[in-house]
């Protein structure tokens, strides 16, 4: 995606962080804190043209502050994750190949159909409202336990992964949405994994 896409999701990233910890930024079991150069001090995150920065910390994360992160970090990944499929959808609805779309080949159709499966299935896990549905229900994951939140995570990625294959290296140009695809995964992995971790 371009560097605005980039840009807006760091920005909603920093939204994650100031719902669960306002004028903060939510530390990790890991001990790293991801966010915002406005909001953390440390190495730039690969990936995100240098909007994003790491820290690792000593102390651990205040649990309700990270469950609120969590929660909110797992449905910026799925609005992501939304935004690229249905870019991609259009995408291949205006490519030809021997006369006809990319949507009408059968292989391209069931890859997209794996792929919506995915988000609907991970939709249906955080309790997010039907696309068919009226704007603005409640979702039901609010306190949706981190076991959830990672099956959700683990979900999102191999949609992800799909979309980046549809859209092929398209997919991986500045203007392709590989960027922030690859963020939402890596803070997933930072954020969302289950357990305890030792500090030590």
């Amino acid at each position: 995606m371009t560097t605005d896409q980039v840009t807006d999701f760091v920005a909603a990233l920093d939204a994650c962080h100031e719902q669960a910890s306002p004028g903060g930024a939510v530390c990790a079991r890991t001990g790293w804190t991801v966010a915002s150069a406005r909001r953390v001090s440390g190495d730039p995150v690969p990936g995100s043209a240098g909007l994003l920065r790491a820290s690792r910390g000593t102390g651990g994360p205040r649990p309700e502050a990270l469950a609120a992160f969590s929660s909110a970090l797992v449905r910026l990944h799925w609005r992501t994750l939304r935004t690229a499929f249905d870019a991609t959808v259009v995408r291949l609805g205006s490519r030809t190949s021997e006369g006809t779309d990319l949507l009408s080949r059968q292989l391209v159709q069931g890859a997209l159909a794996d792929a919506a499966l995915a988000l609907n299935d991970c939709a249906g896990l955080l309790g997010l409202p039907d696309e068919s549905g009226p704007p603005g229900l409640p979702g039901a994951a609010a306190d949706a336990g981190e076991r959830r939140l990672w099956q959700a995570r683990t979900t999102l990625v191999r949609a992800g992964r799909a979309t980046l294959k549809l859209s092929g290296a398209a997919g991986f140009l500045a203007a392709g949405p590989g960027s922030v695809i690859y963020l939402a995964e890596l803070l997933g992995n930072v954020y969302l994994r289950p357990g305890r971790v030792d500090h030590g």
